[in-house]
Parts: C-alpha cells; structure tokens; sequence
C-alpha cells in the first residue's frame, strides 16, 4: 500500500466509494477518474498522457504487468465530459486552497491533462487505434500531421435500399471524417495468418463495397504500413489529398519532432533532450 498526500483540498467528486458487495470491506473510497488521470500523467510526457486519455474513454483496457495483454470490448472508464469537469473541479479546489492562504503547490499532471483534453476523443477500440490517433491529428508543432480531428469508431445508419443492397442497418468506421465523406480503417495482424486472410479480405472487401453503396471512401492502413515512418507518411499525403489538406514541407526541428513522436507513442522511448 502507497500512502499519497495532497497539499490541497480534493474537490469533490475526487473519490467514488467502493460497493460493500465487492468485498473491501465498508467505507472504502477509490480515486475518481480525474483524479485518477492527473495522478498517473504527474510523470508523463504529453503524447503518453493523450494515449492514456484515449484507453480512459475508449472500449479497450491494457493490463499492466501481464506481458502487454490488452481487453477489448470493455466499457469505457469515463466520458469526456465528465472527465473534463473533473479536471476543472480540481483546478478549483487547488485555487481556492491558495485563496485560503495554504503554501499548495500546483498538482504535478494536472497541466499535461487539460493539455491534452482537446485531442481527447471518445471512441477508440485498441492501442494501435490511439497511436494512429496521435500521429495523424497532433499538431506539426508536436510531431503530428495535424489533421482535423475524426470520429473513433463513428457509426453511420443505412436507408433501406442501402439496406437492403448492403445487408447491413449501420456501420462503423475506426477513423470517421463525416463532413469529408471519408474514413479510415485499420487492419490489424491478427488476420495476417494462412487459413484465416481469405476469410478476411472477403469481409473486407464486402465492407469496402458496402461504404461506397454508401457514399463513404475507405483507406486501410496495416500495422506494417504504421510502422515504418516512410509508408505512414505517404499514406497520410494521400489522407491529405482526400481530405483536400495542404501539406507544407517541414522545418528540421518538425521532422525531430514528429521521429520523437512515433519513438514515444508506438515504442515507448523518449529521445534525450526531449521533453514535449
């Protein structure tokens, strides 16, 4: 057990009481989401803390210590509202502590958290969907593409000759640009496997015909083409051209910065003198 001190009042809903039928036992208290977020990005760099953020509001959990083992399907841990008038409840409290003459320091992580609530999306259904994410909508100045923000997972709902054409009533899409008619699709390694890619690239092509029925343009994006900075920035100049984006050419402080980026978010490493 780690013992935490805080040199201000909590605001309010900052602690959420555990159900006796859990078996804790009575008036056990657990940190509320905000608080939960600002206390684990006190150490974070940005980018991390976004893709913290993104699991937060997302369907899918990553358990530490279980050799990367990710759930997916799950319930979302907050909305972003909530998490948004959570931070401020906090940001509130720690002004008021400092109203009331107490020597309160600034909470470490709070700055990095509201920092991050404008690229913080609802939605998001893997670890590879939040990186992805992060890459494309930062701003350049951060080492993204700055692309305007999609849905995650945004659904559209069929008329009944799109219906009846499809075989479908709805559709979702990972990376959704609604008002640009476009979306993007991430195909993952776990289908890349003999005995089960034909089986998949029949369902895709089903769905690729199905969002054009209905008006949508897909682009897919594999793992092998995220991985490799070269492939990920022509598929995002082709993403650009759809999406009618200009892109200008970069600074060498915005190439260093966008290599930092993919170094942080799809390996974890942070380069030394970096500090986002």
């Amino acid at each position: 057990m780690k013992i935490h001190t805080h040199a201000f009042s909590l605001a309010s809903r900052s602690l959420m009481r555990v159900r006796p039928d859990v078996g804790l036992g009575d008036d056990v208290f657990i940190t509320a989401p905000a608080l939960t977020y600002q206390l684990l990005c006190a150490r974070m760099p940005f980018p991390v803390a976004l893709l913290v953020g993104l699991e937060a509001l997302g369907s899918f959990h990553r358990i530490p210590g279980e050799g990367g083992r990710t759930c997916y399907d799950v319930a979302p841990v907050t909305t972003h509202e909530a998490l948004e008038h959570g931070l401020a409840d906090l940001s509130h409290a720690y002004a008021q502590s400092r109203e009331a003459g107490l020597k309160a320091h600034a909470p470490i992580g709070l700055g990095v958290c509201q920092r991050a609530l404008p690229w913080l999306k609802e939605g998001s259904a893997s670890p590879m969907e939040a990186a992805i994410f992060a890459l494309l909508c930062l701003p350049v100045r951060e080492g993204g593409y700055g692309f305007p923000l999609p849905e995650l997972n945004g659904e559209i709902t069929l008329n009944s000759r799109q219906t009846h054409l499809t075989g479908t009533r709805s559709m979702r899409f990972d990376f959704f640009w609604r008002d640009a008619g476009l979306a993007v699709e991430y195909d993952s390694d776990a289908y890349h496997v003999a005995g089960v890619a034909p089986e998949k690239v029949l369902r895709d092509k089903r769905r690729v015909n199905a969002a054009k029925i209905a008006g949508i343009d897909v682009l897919t994006i594999t793992r092998d083409t995220v991985m490799k900075r070269n492939s990920f920035d022509l598929f995002a100049s082709e993403l650009a051209r759809r999406l009618g984006k200009r892109q200008r050419a970069l600074s060498p402080r915005a190439l260093t910065a966008r290599g930092d980026l993919r170094d942080l978010v799809l390996y974890g490493q942070c380069r030394e003198g970096r500090s986002f």
